[in-house]
């Protein structure tokens, strides 16, 4: 037995020693009287470590011997058509001393299909081929002349002009007071369409760029629109009196604008829905401070011209959406959108044994179809007006340490000399899409979804002593707020638990994702977008209220865009117009014949894979037995729903993870099982999957095989297709051909900037002391002489942009010795968004530790939410983050880039009454230069384009990398001379910073045939943009796990020889 394996068998021993004499210690005030052994075998062998014999043997054969042969990096890469991008081959190699020896030999082992490569290995320069748009693949190979040779691969996505962000429609249709004029939000195109609608058929009259994804418009008067952009966090204010619209404000707001409406005196006051945080916010994001609120409403004075607001009101809530404002504009209702339902985890402790464990009191199915049992896991409870229980009624007060009061609509003052809120409603819903005002009654229509995740499980439940989720876990309603009442009705009463799969009939009655409500002048009938039927429902207002309607095929309007999200009525004319996001149209609808009578096209610059996909995610119709539910439901537009559901199937038994592990710690360690009983997990976001890696929280939709050349993740996702059947309850899963097409769609999905960081992209001063600590200290592992069993921060949650990492290095990690499943690596883009519950015992006292009071959600950090700050997550045994440093290193966190620097959709305008925003433009020149500098990442931070009017003529220009614009008829213009024309009066220019590889559609050839703006007649077209792999005539490929058995899982072989899942009641601490 050689000298490594001899020192793992002692640390095994003394490990298995210490279990059996320590099994009874405890920190009694925290875990009660049982301790975990995953404690005792941690302690120990971090005991031994502390031996120079036994570190110095660990370190050579986990930290040294691996890396003898140099081992390749394999990354993703993302350039634009027509455009190069440099990178070099990267290996780590270390010499017998554990140095870093970069004596390297680099070779190319397969060219690229689609492009061209340059340079000298390892530094390299990729040109597509000309047009190309798609994948592409470079093969490399490093030696050290010596020891051996590896291979990495470099995935190169050359990406189009559009950038998908799928951002919510909440208000995007309005109409000027004669009704002759229809006003429409091209939300894909940046673009405010200006309709003729006097005649038959609506006339195109103007195209008015706006900002970045533009989501509602209100109009102040019929001269005046107010935009909300809610990538580009700000409003364009439009001059529609202009014999050509432009912008004449561009005015800022906090993160992700949402939704407008005009109140108070004279309804000269705008109301602006936005998340609590952004870089021209006044509110800070304050991620450690509990009960603070976390949705404001901005509230600007629109007659004085001031860019500032008026006021900021914040509320006790997560973000908002929603706003809606009584006929005479004296009360604004604001509703939270993603506002929860009084649900949260009741969490395992780490310490399986302790008084808050779940593991013995957990109640429900135990083992998988085979007898496996199931992983400790939480527990999904449910406050029931006195108690907090789970679906059996089991009393799980003991370990919740906080209220949920729930607050989803909250009234405020708009008449008052500093707007308030005033009253607050609770009950509405979990998903709050749109509210109106009924102009007869005053009650309040609050258009939502009510999630049932109190329940659990997929599957028909055969083996389950309860019904299942199957087909039965989303309401869609219309609350009645009338006074301090609120009314839930369910769109779908004729719906029943009983017939989870439904029938044709239900399918055809049921409205799914009511969004945009609009209501007749006298408030005798609703119209409600139900953007998931592609269907207008109608209601009788005072049947909606008492609950007596009853649902039919009849009173529903069809739309043959698909996916409705807002309504414009002319009641004159008996006619409704109804923008329809699948193909970006507004639908014309004869209301005495409720039916469609025509549809006219707005510009779309998506792609086909773009517009073909989309109906997967939302499509109830297609996706559900019942016609009320999609992947849309949860996955609210691509994002999350801010909950966690216990989505396990007790009908299924265990698989095997093929996936790779982190380093060669944790890989000994590893529990590569997969149980079906895996415990409540928070809904993820389908953004930015590409180069991700395998999918899921444990990575168990592994992506493992794989056809006709597509990516690991295309193939992960599509394994979720099961979902259409044992979730949603649908009799068959989706093609194959359905499944790509779904797949090619949400994998283009991207996250917005991170509001955090600054614009710059610099990171605050905090945020920089943690990054330090982060990106150089090593802080995760077991303690050990000269720290030989610990890395850092990035070691495993890898933050890299250039290279596609984002918080994640793509690999499979051990949890640490206190939890009985692994996970993949889990990606850091969306923690800001998650910030706000305060409350929970864990291993050690902390300063949240004890009941917190009201919190604005019930869901935190970790796989399930259960963990409620940075603070607790830390106390976990393998962390060794010094308390001073734990905020720092949480801000960082909150500031990790997600894929787009800040600066992308920021916007100023100038003109004559404008030329405060310099500074502004001099960043955005910077940000769009800085990768010509040394130093600088290997792409554009942004396009820097400006749009406007210039002596009567709509414009457009693009910065080049020289610093000169470039305009729509060809010509160059200076920097200076270009912001000269903004101060000769009639002039107004807006410059925007565009996402990188979308500024030459945006600025200066729309339909991207090569032919500038200026001199094209015809400006619909769309440049063909693939998303094609290398090549697609490819062999299947398939990844095989190395078996368990005498291959170093010695933990997952006794668990086989058990039968039984592995915990830490039976442990087997290092491999052979």
């Amino acid at each position: 037995m050689n000298k490594p394996n001899r020192i793992k068998r002692t640390l095994m021993a003394s490990a298995l020693s210490a279990g059996l004499l320590g099994a009874h210690s405890s920190s009694a005030d925290v875990t009660g009287p049982g301790t975990l052994n995953g404690d005792l075998w941690q302690s120990t062998a971090e005991f031994f470590l502390s031996f120079s014999f036994a570190a110095e043997a660990i370190n050579e054969s986990n930290n040294i011997r691996p890396f003898l042969i140099p081992q390749a990096k394999s990354h993703g890469l993302t350039t634009f058509r027509d455009q190069a991008i440099s990178f070099d081959f990267q290996a780590k190699h270390l010499n017998s001393d554990g140095n870093v020896d970069n004596n390297l030999n680099w070779s190319v082992v397969s060219m690229p299909m689609h492009g061209t490569l340059t340079g000298t290995p390892p530094n390299m320069t990729y040109t597509p081929d000309s047009d190309y748009t798609g994948f592409d693949r470079v093969v490399f190979k490093v030696d050290d002349g010596t020891d051996g040779s590896t291979e990495g691969t470099i995935d190169i996505k050359v990406q189009g002009s559009y950038t998908a962000f799928e951002s919510g429609q909440v208000r995007p249709l309005a109409m000027n007071s004669d009704k002759s004029r229809l006003y429409a939000l091209n939300t894909p195109d940046g673009k405010l369409e200006v309709f003729d609608v006097s005649g038959e058929l609506p006339e195109l009259l103007h195209s008015v760029p706006v900002g970045l994804e533009p989501v509602a418009i209100s109009l102040r008067n019929d001269n005046e629109a107010w935009i909300v952009n809610t990538l580009s966090d700000n409003l364009s204010v439009v001059d529609l009196s202009a014999d050509i619209p432009h912008v004449v404000r561009t005015l800022q707001t906090g993160d992700e604008p949402q939704d407008i409406v005009f109140g108070g005196p004279d309804r000269n006051r705008a109301f602006v829905t936005t998340a609590h945080r952004g870089q021209h916010s006044p509110s800070d994001l304050d991620a450690m401070t509990p009960g603070t609120d976390r949705a404001d409403v901005w509230v600007f004075d629109a007659a004085s011209g001031d860019a500032e607001p008026e006021k900021v009101i914040s509320l006790f809530g997560m973000a908002p959406r929603a706003l809606a404002v009584t006929p005479d504009g004296s009360k604004v209702y604001a509703a939270i959108y993603k506002s929860g339902n009084q649900t949260t985890i009741a969490a395992h402790n780490y310490r399986l044994f302790g008084r808050t464990s779940t593991i013995n009191g957990k109640p429900g199915p135990t083992t998988d179809a085979g007898g496996v049992e199931a992983p400790n896991s939480g527990v999904m409870v449910k406050y029931d007006g006195e108690d907090w229980r789970d679906q059996y009624g089991t009393n799980w007060n003991r370990q919740i340490y906080f209220d949920l009061p729930d607050y989803d609509v909250f009234e405020i003052d708009a008449m008052a000399s500093s707007p308030t809120w005033t009253k607050r409603h609770s009950g509405v819903g979990n998903a709050l899409f749109n509210m109106t005002v009924n102009p007869a009654n005053g009650k309040v229509y609050v258009s939502n979804m009510d999630a049932r995740n109190e329940l659990k499980f997929e599957g028909h439940g055969d083996r389950s002593d309860i019904q299942t989720l199957r087909g039965r876990f989303i309401k869609n309603q219309i609350t009645v707020i009338d006074g301090n009442d609120v009314t839930p009705r369910d769109l779908n009463n004729h719906l029943a638990d009983s017939r989870p799969g439904g029938s044709a009939d239900d399918n055809a009655r049921s409205l799914a994702m009511p969004l945009e409500m609009v209501m007749d002048s006298s408030g005798e009938t609703l119209y409600v977008a139900a953007f998931s039927s592609s269907k207008v429902g109608i209601f009788d207002a005072a049947e909606l209220e008492n609950g007596s309607f009853t649902t039919s095929e009849a009173n529903h309007i069809e739309v043959s865009g698909g996916g409705p999200a807002g309504i414009a009525l002319d009641e004159e004319r008996n006619r409704m117009y109804v923008l329809t996001r699948f193909n970006n149209s507004v639908a014309v609808v004869d209301l005495a014949a409720r039916e469609e009578v025509a549809s006219v096209e707005m510009y779309n610059p998506e792609p086909d894979f773009i517009t073909e996909g989309r109906p997967f995610l939302y499509d109830a119709r297609f996706s559900s037995g019942r016609g009320d539910a999609s992947c849309g439901s949860c996955h609210l537009f691509g994002d999350m729903d801010g909950l966690a559901w216990e989505l396990g199937n007790p009908d299924m038994n265990w698989t095997e993870n093929p996936r790779g592990y982190a380093d060669e710690f944790v890989k000994m360690n590893a529990l590569r099982l997969h149980h079906p009983l895996k415990g409540p997990m928070l809904t993820q976001s389908f953004r930015g999957l590409e180069f991700q890696g395998p999918q899921h929280w444990r990575g168990d939709r592994t992506g493992a095989y794989r056809v006709n050349g597509e990516s690991l993740e295309k193939a992960a996702f599509k394994e979720f297709r099961g979902a259409f059947t044992e979730l949603l309850g649908r009799d068959a899963q989706p093609t194959e051909d359905e499944m790509n097409k779904f797949a090619d769609f949400v994998l283009q999905l991207r996250y917005p900037p991170n509001p955090n960081r600054n614009l710059d992209d610099t990171l605050t001063p905090k945020a920089q002391a943690g990054a330090d600590v982060y990106f150089n200290e090593k802080t995760t592992g077991f303690k050990s002489k000269n720290d030989i069993a610990k890395q850092t921060c990035n070691h495993c949650h890898e933050v890299d942009m250039d290279i596609e990492r984002f918080g994640t290095n793509t690999l499979m990690s051990f949890e640490g010795t206190e939890n009985p499943q692994d996970f993949k690596i889990p990606h850091l883009r969306n923690v800001y968004s998650r910030v706000g519950m305060f409350g929970q015992v864990f291993r050690e006292k902390t300063s949240t530790s004890k009941h917190m009071g009201d919190q604005v959600t019930g869901y935190g950090l970790s796989h399930d939410g259960a963990v409620d700050t940075m603070e607790t997550f830390l106390t976990v045994s393998v962390f060794h983050v010094e308390p001073d440093d734990v905020g720092p290193v949480f801000e960082f966190v909150t500031q990790v880039p997600t894929g787009l620097a800040p600066v992308v959709g920021q916007q100023v305008t100038l003109n004559p009454q404008q030329q405060d925003d310099q500074d502004m433009i001099d960043l955005m020149i910077s940000q769009a230069l800085l990768h010509t500098t040394a130093g600088g990442p290997n792409k554009q931070q942004c396009d820097l384009v400006v749009h406007g009017i210039v002596d009567g003529e709509q414009r457009g220009w693009m910065m080049q990398e020289s610093g000169e614009f470039l305009s729509d008829d060809g010509d160059y213009i200076s920097d200076a001379d270009l912001r000269a024309t903004s101060t000769e009066y009639g002039n107004s220019l807006s410059y925007l910073c565009a996402p990188p590889g979308s500024g030459t559609r945006i600025a200066l050839d729309r339909d991207e045939d090569g032919t500038f703006n200026m001199e094209d007649a015809v400006l619909m077209g769309r440049a063909p943009t693939s998303i094609q792999p290398m090549d697609p005539f490819a062999a299947p490929e398939q990844d095989v796990m190395v078996p368990a058995e005498g291959n170093g899982f010695d933990r997952e072989a006794a668990q086989k020889r058990k039968g039984r899942f592995p915990d830490f009641n039976y442990f087997w601490p290092f491999g052979s």
